[in-house]
């Protein structure tokens, strides 16, 4: 069945677990796959968790899996930014992401970024952060988004304004793109 195959892309997040927990058969499935050799590169747009939390997540779950395994919109991101050392960045972020970018120059909000990184803030909403980006943005800062999905489905399935909505919001706002 898998004879041409030599690898496999396969989503996290409504692949692997849904509602915070294994979806069935995911597990086995995943195991299996290994088992006959099966490279596998799990990749997401979840950007409110760095790799290893994701990673976590998943070994917690009973995943049998490596950490560099996984590709999310932080390391795409942090591949972007080794091509642009050096480089001041003001972060929207969720503090567990916002502790990914140590090794950059993070700046505070009376300084100025060559670029703002807007990604999932969603335990650590502040208007005036976002107003602040905005502001930065029209004074010629870059706008990097870490993913552009407008919305998401949450435990309930009740939908919930995501990484995307703000990131246009700030593009259409300055007449620039992400």
């Amino acid at each position: 069945m898998f004879k041409n195959i030599e690898g496999i892309l396969c989503d996290i997040d409504g692949t692997l677990y849904f509602k915070g927990a294994p979806i069935q058969g995911a597990i086995d499935t995943v195991s299996h796959l290994k088992e006959i050799g099966m490279k596998i590169l799990f990749f997401t747009n979840t950007d409110s968790k760095s790799p290893h939390g994701i990673y976590t997540i998943l070994k917690d779950f009973g995943f049998q899996i490596q950490e560099d395994e996984i590709y999310s919109p932080i390391i795409a991101l942090k591949e972007f930014l080794a091509k642009h050392p050096s480089k001041k960045l003001f972060l929207v972020t969720t503090q567990e992401v916002a502790r990914e970018f140590q090794e950059y120059d993070v700046i505070g909000e009376n300084e100025t970024p060559d670029f703002v990184i807007i990604g999932d803030f969603q335990d650590d909403w502040d208007v005036n952060r976002l107003n602040r980006a905005f502001q930065l943005v029209l004074q010629g800062a870059t706008l990097l988004g870490t993913q552009g999905n407008i919305f998401y489905l949450d435990r309930e399935g009740n939908p919930v304004i995501d990484t995307g909505s703000f990131v246009e919001m700030i593009a259409h706002a300055t007449k620039t793109r992400a």
